[in-house]
């Protein structure tokens, strides 16, 4: 879209967000809804305020700034208006979705492994899947990697088999990017789902792997 650099995806996610705000300001409702999550996501939005005054390229961290508020809208329209089953429906599109990038990882890297020069101060061979960029690769994989486990664990019957196989391929993908702030993304996550009973030993066993 123009100078904005917006795929189609990225422009309809968008007026979803905007325009679900504006309505409920238009029923007299505030466009955030209780959430533990809430204002943290907010604060993390508004955290990229102080950049457009002092970076070079002031437009970049706009374009961020409205994707990331977009962001903000619709999971707090997924918190108002949605279900359990809406949750799991996102989770499992998320996850098929960074297996199709997974496996897109695995073919372009031929299965070989990233190779480290110099006591790894460079890297080369790195997969960057559908993306431009092998970190950017790593972050959309630590985003669907957890809620691949969690439905491969406990979510439907008849999804988990497609669950965990999503979350080997995502696991490999996100392997073969060699993104440190992946890996500790992923980490992090799986740091957390461990106060979670039902997924307690499992995910200490992609602890220890990852």
């Amino acid at each position: 879209v123009g100078a904005a650099g917006l795929s189609p995806a990225e422009a309809a996610f968008a007026l979803s967000g905007v325009g679900w705000g504006i309505s409920r300001v238009i029923q007299g409702e505030a466009p955030v809804a209780r959430s533990p999550l809430s204002a943290p996501l907010l604060l993390l939005v508004l955290a990229l305020v102080p950049g457009i005054a002092i970076v070079p390229e002031p437009f970049d961290v706009l374009k961020v700034f409205l994707i990331w508020g977009t962001f903000f809208l619709v999971f707090q329209m997924i918190i108002a208006e949605g279900s359990m089953q809406t949750v799991k429906y996102v989770l499992f599109v998320l996850g098929l979705s960074g297996a199709v990038v997974g496996i897109i990882a695995i073919v372009q890297s031929g299965g070989r492994p990233p190779e480290l020069i110099g006591f790894g101060e460079l890297a080369t061979g790195r997969a960057q899947g559908s993306f431009g960029h092998p970190n950017t690769l790593a972050t959309f994989e630590a985003v669907a990697l957890p809620g691949a486990l969690a439905l491969g664990l406990k979510g439907p019957p008849s999804w988990r088999p497609f669950a965990l196989a999503a979350f080997g391929v995502i696991f490999a993908g996100l392997a073969l990017s060699l993104s440190r702030g992946g890996l500790l993304a992923v980490a992090g996550a799986l740091l957390m789902m461990l106060a979670w009973p039902p997924f307690r030993r499992t995910v200490l066993a992609a602890g220890l792997v990852l």
